[in-house]
């Protein structure tokens, strides 16, 4: 629509506004933009989201791992003081020692000492037979597996 205005005989032109009024409030319209922008905006949220719960999750196995080395170092240093210990009490005389005095025994005389000879050595050989029916040959296995088992 078209109003005169005074003092001139151009027409002034009525501008269009992207508000409209509904029960005497502005309403804006929603357009594609506004939409587009949301969901830019959610996007960038979840990237931001899953980035810094990345992050707190390495911290945490660092920090598991930090706490697994210190433990390790811990046991270490268990491990080798046992070592010490193992090797200090091996010692021949704190075993001398402790037999003296805890389990009552004493040392052995020269004339108990007793050297043994080994005259024969320690092995086993099959004797060959010429025995061709079964019976013979079972016992044969059964007489050998007894002389072994001696």
């Amino acid at each position: 629509m078209y109003y005169p205005t005074t003092g001139t005989s151009a027409y002034k032109p009525e501008i269009v506004s992207p508000t409209r009024k509904t029960k005497g409030k502005a309403v804006k319209k929603k357009s594609k933009n506004d939409f587009k922008l949301i969901v830019y905006a959610a996007l960038i949220f979840i990237f931001m989201f899953i980035t810094i719960s990345r992050s707190v999750h390495i911290y945490g196995q660092h920090a598991e791992i930090e706490q697994k080395t210190a433990q390790l170092n811990t046991l270490k240093m268990e491990n080798e003081q046992m070592s010490v210990d193992i090797k200090a009490q091996t010692d021949s005389s704190i075993m001398e020692q402790y037999a003296m005095t805890h389990l009552n025994l004493k040392k052995m005389d020269t004339n108990q000492i007793v050297y043994l000879n080994q005259t024969t050595d320690d092995s086993m050989t099959k004797i060959a037979h010429n025995e061709k029916d079964i019976f013979g040959g079972l016992f044969g296995l059964f007489s050998g597996a007894l002389e072994y088992l001696k």
